[in-house]
């Protein structure tokens, strides 16, 4: 069994049958998880094959975008749908 993350959705998943995610466009199969296990999923990013977390000037523009969705009364900024989607509630 592996990890798997998707990054369509945005997400890790654990203990998946590896040979059920060959799309290599759509998944990172065993990645690196310790730089951003303590993270907001909404600061994760890929870099080539690796997850890593965005700098503050990266987190900014991510917030500003949810705040201003919010101040819209939308859920969720475009491009960011998977988060809100499939993100555990608060």
């Amino acid at each position: 069994m592996s990890v798997v993350y998707d990054k369509t959705r945005n997400r890790i998943l654990y203990s998946v049958h590896t040979p059920d995610y060959i799309d290599n466009v759509r998944y990172i199969i065993n990645p690196d998880i310790t730089a951003i296990k303590d993270a907001d999923p909404k600061y994760w990013k890929v870099a080539g094959e690796e997850l890593r977390v965005m700098d503050a000037s990266e987190k900014a523009v991510v917030d500003a975008a949810f705040e201003e969705a919010k101040s819209k009364g939308y859920p969720c900024p475009y491009g960011h749908q998977a988060l809100c989607l499939y993100a555990p509630e608060k």
